[in-house]
């Protein structure tokens, strides 16, 4: 049986295609499709090494360009003539946390940083307890050196 379809283009017009319909396959191709991927997956290396774990191996030769005085745009762009596929944001993602790696941090994750947590100095202020936190100075919220004078300039209002 064949199915006919019709194709409307923009302007209104169209034309008919006759189409055979797809049929499922038998026993027997799924037995020669399952033999097909068997033997491709048997061509395909086991492991395909990702952008990151290449940039990992290749580490040594790359900080040895840098320190030759190339950038990281040029670093990128020579490995993408080589192969490679990445922006130059991917490329210092990659490199940034390849070098943490190299340096010993685990998974590359960095360190978090050493808070000082020594206590407030005390003083009357900082204990809530104290009269002297429990008081607003004259002129609350501003500098001595910033008391409030009122404004004299005549109001909307007032002319």
């Amino acid at each position: 049986m064949n199915v006919c379809i019709f194709i409307v283009n923009g302007n209104g017009t169209g034309r008919a295609m006759a189409r055979k319909p797809t049929e499922t396959p038998g026993v027997d191709d799924l037995e020669g499709l399952r033999s097909f991927l068997r033997e491709e997956a048997d061509k395909t290396p086991a492991s395909r090494l990702s952008v990151y774990e290449r940039i990992r191996l290749l580490l040594p030769e790359i900080d040895a360009l840098f320190a030759k005085r190339r950038t990281r745009a040029e670093v990128c762009e020579l490995l993408n003539s080589r192969g490679f596929s990445m922006s130059l944001g991917t490329f210092s993602q990659y490199y940034a946390r390849a070098k943490r790696e190299s340096e010993g941090e685990p998974d590359g994750e960095r360190k978090p940083t050493e808070k000082n947590h020594e206590p407030a100095v005390n003083n009357e202020a900082n204990t809530p307890s104290s009269p002297a936190a429990n008081t607003t100075p004259s002129g609350a919220g501003t500098k001595p050196e910033e008391a409030h004078t009122p404004d004299l300039r005549p109001r909307n209002r007032d002319i």
